[in-house]
């Protein structure tokens, strides 16, 4: 699309001439700098977040990592950086049905038949990281409006109890006409112990779930949450 970088935006550009359409600017734009045309900044976005989540399981050599899309405005690919406390090279990969090494996925309810990925683990796209993009090959747009896109797998077998995090930088979602939503960058915190790795969050949920009083930080009580809101729940900040 002529923004300088290589992206899902491109394909989804690519896609749109094929069609008759247009390739609008769509580029991922750092916090801060001036938003060029047809790219939705993180702090203007308000209709497309990418969010992830780390699973719980007793399989510490395939921890599950899921991209969720929460979106009101119909979107036709996604694209996300994930960074583990392992580095790149430990997403698990297995001999697909054409006998190549291909790393594991699941895909989720939300994908046409004319969605794919393409997964990389190393330095691409101007990142060191694990990338996924999501892309459809006729444009058409992701199913429902809220959901997992995708979930993968990394090894952590070689991390010792405690507490870590994985990273999503560099999200966004892009629509048929090629304008990106860009996500801010996030994180989901996990614990290891005892052979098994525990999403933050969900104790976090769990714990809310049983306490007798959840407010916001501005001290008005509340009977439900909002996701990636601070609340005070029985005296302890807790993020959902």
């Amino acid at each position: 699309n002529g923004d300088g970088s290589v992206n899902s935006a491109d394909a989804v550009a690519t896609y749109s001439i094929i069609t008759g359409g247009s390739a609008a600017a769509a580029q991922y734009v750092a916090p801060g700098t001036e938003v060029a045309a047809g790219t939705i900044a993180p702090e203007d976005n308000t209709v497309a977040i990418l969010s992830v989540s780390v699973g719980d399981t007793d399989d510490l050599t395939r921890i599950p990592i899921t991209i969720s899309l929460t979106n009101s405005l119909e979107m036709t690919a996604a694209e996300v950086h994930l960074k583990t406390p392992v580095g790149n090279d430990t997403f698990v990969q297995e001999l697909n049905e054409d006998d190549e090494l291909a790393y594991v996925y699941d895909k989720g309810s939300r994908w046409k038949s004319t969605h794919y990925t393409f997964m990389h683990a190393g330095t691409i796209y101007e990142s060191d990281a694990f990338y996924i993009s999501i892309v459809s090959s006729t444009n058409a747009n992701f199913r429902d409006t809220e959901g997992p896109l995708v979930t993968v797998y990394f090894d952590g077998s070689s991390l010792a109890d405690g507490e870590y995090e994985v990273e999503m930088l560099r999200a966004m979602t892009v629509t048929s006409d090629v304008t990106t939503y860009q996500t801010a960058d996030a994180t989901a915190k996990f614990t290891i112990s005892g052979g098994k790795a525990t999403d933050v969050n969900s104790i976090d949920a769990e714990k809310a779930a049983k306490a007798n009083s959840i407010i916001t930080l501005d001290g008005t009580k509340v009977s439900e949450t909002v996701k990636g809101q601070i609340y005070v729940v029985d005296g302890e900040k807790v993020k959902f």
